[in-house]
């Protein structure tokens, strides 16, 4: 353990994971357990943010927006060593000052594949 990511040495190369208890705890913050897994980390529906189609009822509240920067928070962490949600993380993050309800089920979306997939 390094800074809380295991490193395993192997034959084929380095194995670099985040701390074990990122994935549930994240999971159980976005209330997503027991969810069908998700194949993909992308919301296939989801673009980056443009703030000249804001919605204003599709905003989220001050508790459901908190919930979301910390979801992405923890998830940007996450993503300096999961290539494979870096794409997603990316679009999530442009949502960071003004978080919608779709940016939210995106990153629910995010959640079931990361609960899916814990040691990729």
């Amino acid at each position: 353990m390094y800074l809380k990511k295991r490193i395993t040495m192997r034959e084929d190369g380095i194995l670099i994971q985040p701390h074990a208890t990122y994935v549930p705890t994240w999971v159980a913050m976005m209330k997503v357990s027991g969810r069908r897994k998700k194949g993909l980390p992308y919301h296939a529906t989801l673009e980056t943010f443009n703030a000249e189609f804001v919605v204003e009822p599709e905003m989220l509240d001050g508790e459901q927006a908190g919930l979301f920067r910390s979801g992405l928070g923890l998830t940007l962490y996450m993503a300096m060593d999961r290539l494979d949600i870096q794409f997603a993380v990316k679009g999530l993050s442009s949502f960071m000052s003004r978080p919608s309800v779709k940016a939210l089920s995106a990153l629910k979306h995010l959640a079931s594949y990361l609960e899916g997939t814990p040691d990729d």
